[in-house]
């Protein structure tokens, strides 16, 4: 029952971030804490549970996509922060934990982007990236 109830914040919330532009700050720093508490009073394998009725739901509320980048971006987060608070690791530890699960989050959704939207490897991209930069270079050199 905690769990459903979680997993409709959790899909409030990610509206709330996705359609009211001056909230999405606020809504971005709320995200991890629904999973977060859920974790702490719950096991790894129900918050899990939550997050992918969250993302199901959500897909059917706005789109597949923005479903699925907020789960990597704040289920990441909040299953650190749960899992630091539970364990009662250090807040050195925690800190740590949460700038790396940050970086983790940020390049995952950055690498599920790349994957989903452009269609195109890791790899293709990249080279298409250096590419074109290198021809910006080229025409600004050309210029001066």
């Amino acid at each position: 029952m905690e769990a459903a109830f979680m997993s409709v914040f959790i899909i409030i919330l990610i509206i709330i971030t996705a359609y009211v532009p001056v909230l999405s700050i606020m809504g971005t720093a709320l995200l991890p804490i629904p999973i977060t508490v859920l974790y702490l009073r719950q096991d790894f394998k129900t918050t899990i549970s939550c997050i992918i009725v969250s993302i199901i739901l959500t897909c059917f509320v706005i789109n597949p996509i923005t479903a699925i980048t907020a789960a990597l971006d704040y289920a990441i987060v909040g299953l650190t922060l749960g899992y630091c608070i539970k364990s009662e690791k250090s807040s050195y530890f925690t800190l740590i934990a949460l700038i790396l699960s940050g970086i983790l989050s940020t390049i995952l959704t950055l690498l599920f982007t790349i994957w989903l939207i452009e269609k195109k490897s890791i790899m293709d991209f990249l080279n298409s990236f250096f590419i074109t930069t290198s021809q910006y270079m080229k025409e600004s050199l050309e210029l001066t």
